[in-house]
């Protein structure tokens, strides 16, 4: 651990977890993809769904929502 997290106890309470409760249809289908050696992945865009800007304090975020396309699946990001 960090320095700075030293003093933070790593204990986890068995008895404080609980059952996750899972929603089947919000499960996403298993696709397979096809990574190489290197492990990357060969994605492309395809269109730009969205824009807008996050304002911080002292500067503007530009952020774009992109559809990216795969060999096998198409995604929003």
């Amino acid at each position: 651990m960090p320095l700075y997290l030293a003093k933070i106890q790593d204990v986890l309470y068995v008895s404080l977890l609980r059952k996750a409760k899972i929603d089947l249809s919000q499960v996403l289908p298993h696709i397979p993809i096809e990574i190489k050696e290197d492990l990357t992945l060969e994605v492309k865009p395809v269109r730009v769904l969205d824009r807008n800007e996050k304002e911080l304090r002292n500067k503007n975020i530009p952020m774009i929502k992109i559809l990216w396309r795969s060999s096998k699946i198409e995604k929003e990001n």
